[in-house]
């Protein structure tokens, strides 16, 4: 018994050679190597951007978190602004939390404002929570929360990130 060789591979063979193509040869492990290294190229470095306080919810002791422009029939004795996690809030910069009412008249802006002073306001132990109680009951009125962003004024975080309005 003679053992046969596969003519499939000779076959292939030939028909290139007949083709003109020529057989790939293996590169060197120094080609391999040169080719690899050029296939590598480095990336560009990326940092993340700094970015201040995002106010999340504000939240009164009697209730779930206001929405903008909800009106709501019961007094809160204390309020609860919750920014961002990763936040700590500065405490020296807590007088850019603005509380205003219209003066019983509903408008704002028309020189009668009346400004609330809170009776407390600290940064919470969470660091991103601030807490603002009011040293007596809010009358029957429309209010109005400002935060400022601007200016040197501006609620910052203890990186001197300033508020994102």
């Amino acid at each position: 018994m003679t053992a046969r060789r596969s003519s499939k591979r000779t076959l292939h063979n030939s028909l290139g050679k007949a083709l003109g193509r020529r057989r790939r040869q293996r590169p060197s492990a120094a080609q391999h190597s040169a080719r690899t290294t050029l296939q590598m190229e480095s990336l560009e470095t990326r940092n993340l951007l700094a970015v201040g306080p995002q106010l999340i919810a504000i939240t009164p002791n009697n209730g779930l978190p206001y929405s903008n422009g909800e009106v709501r029939n019961i007094a809160p004795r204390e309020l609860t602004f919750q920014f961002n996690d990763g936040q700590t809030i500065d405490a020296d910069t807590l007088g850019a939390i603005q509380i205003t009412r219209s003066n019983f008249d509903g408008v704002f802006g028309d020189g009668d404002d009346i400004t609330v002073t809170p009776g407390y306001i600290d940064v919470a132990d969470t660091g991103n929570e601030v807490i603002v109680r009011f040293a007596e009951n809010l009358p029957d009125d429309v209010y109005q929360i400002q935060i400022l962003g601007a200016g040197s004024n501006a609620l910052r975080n203890t990186r001197s990130e300033r508020y994102n309005v």
